[in-house]
């Protein structure tokens, strides 16, 4: 059953992140409404699942989409194309939680449609921005820090709804 005091959106690659964060939306019944996939090849993984964590990342993607019985539209272009951009200006959603491709950022367009797009980024905001936050956080302090932002034209220069 969903819940339904916050719906929204996945944007969604075929990534172990984004497998990740749908296992734990699923397990916590925080489901989204839909789902954006981008139709690429799944990301393989060399990691087994371990009695430390609950998540399998070998799980399929597809199993875990079937799971959250959310409804899909694949993406067949480019994400930051012409195409992409009109269907989520067209969508009903306000809210997407984007899990986009490695190194991919969303093109300036999208922060002038009137929707919020929510990210998670392994870093310490602000203090640590960029790909490789954690590594940095690692050696600067010896811990990793997750925040959790409202996206904006900046690389992880967004408003933050909670750091740990």
């Amino acid at each position: 059953m969903k819940k339904k005091n916050f719906e929204f959106c996945f944007i969604a690659a075929p990534t172990v992140r984004s497998k990740c964060y749908l296992y734990y939306m699923i397990k916590n019944n925080i489901l989204p409404n839909q789902i954006l996939l981008l139709d690429q090849k799944e990301q393989s993984c060399d990691v087994k699942k371990n009695d430390k964590i609950d998540f399998d990342p070998q799980i399929s993607l597809d199993k875990l989409i079937s799971l959250s019985k959310s409804p899909v539209i694949k993406i067949k272009n480019d994400l930051n194309s012409r195409s992409t951009i009109e269907l989520i200006k067209k969508s009903l959603f306000k809210y997407f939680i984007f899990s986009g491709p490695p190194g991919k950022i969303l093109t300036k367009e999208f922060f002038k449609i009137k929707k919020k797009f929510i990210h998670i980024h392994g870093g310490y905001l602000p203090k640590y921005k960029g790909s490789t936050a954690f590594y940095y956080s690692i050696l600067d302090s010896g811990k990793i820090g997750v925040s959790s932002i409202l996206m904006d034209e900046g690389i992880d220069t967004g408003a933050i709804i909670k750091r740990k």
